[in-house]
């Protein structure tokens, strides 16, 4: 195998284990410099345009095609020991890498021998190494200035570029890196000429490369990878042919590098194997699906029941000047979250959460169907299984109870999540306990931020009905405790946090009824005044929630959820118009339907003045014979 070649194989080789590197950093929730770092994560990155002129310099890496090493979102991401030691091995590495790289291309170049990569990296190591830290220090230079005043940053940028042949220099004339930096801007002068027009096609030949990024994820990564290494390896080569004739001409010593290879058994298959393995294992890395190994320190998989929830255009976010959400609720029986976690023990749990985990969810997935030149799009309802993986902090409500949230962290789906209608973006709550996890499903165009909000128990997601947009809002409820009783403590602690000011608070009542939260029924009938309240029971929070939650006793958990759907569905519920008592006036009646029986609630009013109100705990029934003594 040709030395440009193997320099080729180390070149796709480094990217690969820069990847892996940047993927554990994420993994453990700390930048590698300068790949990702904590002072650009929690902030989306802008979307490259498709057209990026650049020149490869020393090694071609996809940072040059504005190609990111992962597709997780690096969010709240800090630094620290382990982000420095991650950053110093991503950087020594990548010196090795350099000089085995350009060594390779050397011994073809002048005397078309094959070189030894590993002796090759060794012998020019820490030249490279220093070439980086040089590198870095006058990038962070050039930074300053740039706040400072930008045409600095501006003569900065000329003046670095003019010491970009230094690495070059240290392989062709096996130089220190002081001279090499003390040569290469002359070099760089008197060889412009020359070397210009090869820089134009290296700009268009990048440019092109870098066009493979509109395919979808992880095949984008692979094809930058196979397509632009090699190219921008051949336009190196180019380069070094150049400059080794440059300097020949002009009477520089170029020794002859006794760096050459042994032969070895079975080297070309190993190259062969390198070759394969490396691109794979960092589409791999780049999309998370290594996570999964550092995921058993977690301890055994558990798997819990779920259901799927959401809220919308409700008649009570109407009537309360969209201040009581409700929630409508689907318990198709088949969703799934296996997920390992660590233990909880004494309400004290790790200052962070990350893994791996299998979710089983039904998504609204497009399907196309085609009849000869037409065809229908409609959307569907199909059971699904992804991976997502999340890391996520540990946050304090305003009572001081924990939780942990994707909002200080990461979570991101590592499978397509489907054949959605366009990009999606994850967020992922976990309770204080680890009984309770909800992921929250979005369209990356909205922001999760309007309708974010946790119970200040830390145990529930209880999000708010965005205003624009609610329905493209999916949010997922897993519990190791499926049962009726918690979906009542999660809409108790949901209405803690409503602020009512709606004018007519009595009409909201059949929403509380059906949520069977007597804490909301008490505050809203003590919101109405006293002397229109007509055979409505004097109870207070405690017995109203007594009495409701009898109403679904011996109720089967999909049963009561479908009847606790009422008060999230626009036309949950019938409004009767009645024959009202006094001239003039609209008398309105709702019956509230319950597994175990229906309570009526019945208003009249006259130019938005209430008249009267009853409630009727037996339902009807009781509302007639009522009637019949009044």
């Amino acid at each position: 195998m040709s030395s440009i070649m193997k320099s080729i194989i180390v070149a796709i080789a480094a990217e690969a284990l820069m990847t892996a590197i940047v993927a554990v950093g994420i993994y453990y929730g700390v930048g590698v410099f300068p790949y990702t770092s904590p002072w650009t994560s929690g902030t989306t990155q802008p979307e490259p345009t498709l057209l990026h002129f650049t020149l490869p310099i020393g090694m071609p890496t996809l940072q040059e095609l504005k190609m990111p090493l992962s597709f997780i979102r690096p969010e709240g991401l800090g630094f620290g020991v382990v982000g420095f030691v991650l950053s110093a091995a991503a950087m020594l590495a990548q010196s090795f890498a350099r000089g085995a790289y350009l060594a390779g291309l050397q011994s073809h170049a002048m005397h078309g021998e094959k070189a030894d990569m590993l002796r090759a990296g060794r012998h020019f190591f820490f030249r490279m190494a220093g070439w980086t830290m040089f590198q870095l220090v006058a990038g962070w230079i050039v930074f300053f200035c740039a706040a400072v005043f930008f045409p600095l940053a501006l003569i900065g940028m000329i003046v670095l570029f003019a010491y970009s042949l230094t690495p070059y220099l240290i392989v062709l004339r096996d130089a220190p890196l002081s001279d090499a930096l003390a040569s290469a801007p002359g070099v760089f002068r008197h060889a412009f000429r020359n070397l210009l027009p090869l820089a134009i096609v290296a700009a268009i030949v990048t440019a092109l490369c870098g066009s493979a990024r509109v395919a979808p994820e992880p095949y984008d990564y692979l094809l930058c990878l196979i397509i632009y290494v090699p190219a921008a390896t051949y336009l190196i080569y180019e380069l070094m042919l150049r400059m080794h004739t440059f300097l020949r001409d002009n009477n520089t010593p170029l020794p002859r590098l006794k760096l050459l290879e042994r032969p070895k058994r079975f080297a070309g298959w190993a190259w062969a194997a390198l070759l394969l393995v490396a691109p794979l294992t960092g589409a791999a890395a780049a999309s998370g699906q290594l996570y999964a190994p550092l995921t058993l320190t977690n301890g055994p998989a558990k798997e819990l029941a779920g259901l799927s929830f959401w809220n919308d255009f409700t008649a009570a976010y109407s009537l309360s000047d969209q201040r009581y959400i409700t929630y409508g609720w689907n318990d198709a029986g088949a969703n799934r979250l296996r997920i390992s976690m660590p233990r909880f023990g004494d309400g004290e749990g790790p200052d962070m959460l990350r893994g791996t985990a299998e979710v089983t969810w039904a998504l609204s997935q497009e399907r196309v169907i085609r009849s000869g030149n037409s065809s229908h799009t409609f959307l569907e309802e199909t059971l699904r299984t992804d991976r997502l993986f999340y890391s996520l902090k540990k946050t304090s409500t305003s009572t001081g109870e924990s939780y942990y949230s994707s909002r200080e962290g990461t979570a991101h789906l590592l499978t397509s999540g489907g054949n959605l209608r366009e990009p999606h973006e994850l967020e992922m709550m976990v309770s204080g306990d680890g009984n309770n996890v909800f992921l929250l499903l979005h369209p990356t165009r909205f922001p999760a931020d309007p309708v974010w909000r946790v119970s200040k128990d830390g145990r529930y997601l209880v999000p708010l009905t965005n205003r624009m947009n609610a329905g493209d809002f999916r949010y997922f409820w897993f519990s190791t405790e499926p049962k009726a009783e918690e979906a009542f403590k999660m809409i108790a602690e949901k209405n803690k946090d409503t602020l009512l000011g709606a004018p007519a608070p009595y009409r909201l009542l059949p929403y509380a009824l059906q949520e069977a939260d007597g804490e909301m029924v008490a505050t809203l009938i003590a919101m109405t005044p006293e002397a229109v309240r007509e055979s409505v029971p004097a109870w207070d929070a405690r017995q109203w929630t007594s009495y409701l939650r009898a109403k679904y006793e011996g109720a089967a958990y999909a049963e009561a959820l479908s009847y606790l759907s009422k008060a999230g569905e626009y036309d949950g519920h019938v409004w009767e118009e009645t024959t009202p008592k006094t001239e003039g006036a609209s008398r309105t009646r709702i019956a509230v339907p319950f597994p175990n029986g229906t309570v009526t609630v019945e208003y009249e009013e006259k130019d938005g003045e209430l008249l009267e109100l009853q409630l009727f705990p037996d339902g009807i029934v009781q509302l007639e014979e009522s009637n019949k003594k009044g």
